[in-house]
């Protein structure tokens, strides 16, 4: 029997149990720097933020569409770029999910949830509350 995608994404799983550590990982105040969140603080319920969207130099729509997988590693959701849908090229999650999607079962269709490729937009902007750090990027969903 030959081993499919999903077979080895199975196996790698079970093999990785522990996420390993990134040398050269971002600090939390580099990345605040370089992207816009909209995260309140702790104790608050609401909140405003003030943006300028920068336009795209060919005049464009400033969002951009791109797919990504949201996946929970050690308990934190990540997302994961979408070779497939963004640049038409392999995407090893994607087959995954079109793998269990295509078994028929109930319990492979709930499964493959996890693997699905989901619409976001980036925005190129700048944080009038902190213009010195220059222009940020904004991920946001679909949604």
């Amino acid at each position: 029997m030959s081993k499919t995608t999903l077979d080895s994404v199975l196996s790698q799983y079970e093999k990785n149990t522990q996420r390993a550590s990134s040398n050269g990982a971002m600090s939390q105040e580099d990345r605040l720097k370089r992207y816009f969140t909209t995260y309140l603080p702790k104790g608050s319920k609401s909140g405003q933020k003030r943006v300028r969207i920068l336009p795209t130099s060919d005049g464009t729509s400033p969002f951009k569409e791109v797919w990504y997988h949201e996946v929970q590693i050690d308990g934190k959701w990540t997302k994961l770029y979408d070779p497939g849908k963004n640049d038409g090229e392999r995407s090893p999650l994607s087959e995954v999910y079109e793998e269990l999607m295509s078994t028929g079962k109930e319990s492979d269709k709930k499964l493959a949830m996890q693997y699905r490729p989901r619409k976001f937009y980036i925005v190129k902007l700048i944080d009038r509350e902190n213009e010195d750090h220059g222009p940020k990027f904004w991920r946001f969903k679909d949604n």
